[in-house]
């Protein structure tokens, strides 16, 4: 029944979701606020203006270099966004997708940098702080990873080995298999805008 909703966040989450809701509701008021300069910026600028223009054929209004902060709902349900521009907007749904946050604040402190992630050698993905030895960690929670999809796959086989290298060290053996090192695939992303395309 929404007329209108907002997504807050330009990167692959917000690209998503609100192609999908353009797709699915085409009568609803779809508007994606990228928070910066264009959408999905891990990307080359050709993959950005791509993706914007399938947005826009669905109909999805793209607001650049504008942020929102959402306000206490409203007694009818609806979200007042006060935006960085000085302005409010309100809406029916309002969506958050502006970056997930690591799911580490059960561990040590000591283990995780700044922003919480896990820290881990970028190669092996075996946890580098003190007394953490038997720790690995792969995915979004990890402090190489840029939180992709492309990411976590590539880094289950290094950290399969990291695993099977330190397990038969300790067992005074020798792996058969060479350490595999982890090793990013750079300006790739699976970014769906729709059920048709991406």
């Amino acid at each position: 029944m929404a007329k209108t909703i907002l997504i807050l966040g330009g990167g692959p989450v917000g690209v998503e979701t609100s192609g999908e809701i353009a797709t699915h509701y085409p009568n609803a008021k779809t508007t994606l606020l990228s928070g910066g300069s264009r959408v999905l910026t891990r990307l080359p600028i050709r993959c950005s203006e791509s993706t914007e223009s399938q947005l826009k054929r669905k109909k999805v209004e793209v607001i650049h270099n504008v942020r929102g902060v959402p306000q206490p709902k409203n007694d009818d349900g609806t979200t007042t966004l006060k935006l960085s521009d000085g302005t409010f907007r309100t809406v029916d749904v309002f969506i958050d997708a502006t970056g997930n946050k690591p799911n580490s604040s059960f561990l040590p402190a000591s283990r995780l940098n700044s922003r919480g992630y896990i820290l881990v050698d970028e190669k092996t993905l075996r946890c580098t702080a003190p007394g953490a030895s038997d720790v690995y960690a792969l995915g979004d929670v990890a402090s190489y990873s840029d939180g992709s999809i492309l990411a976590a796959i590539m880094s289950v086989v290094p950290v399969g080995r990291s695993i099977g290298i330190d397990i038969a060290a300790k067992a005074g053996k020798k792996f058969p298999l060479a350490q595999k090192e982890y090793s990013a695939i750079k300006d790739s992303q699976f970014v769906p805008v729709g059920p048709s395309g991406g």
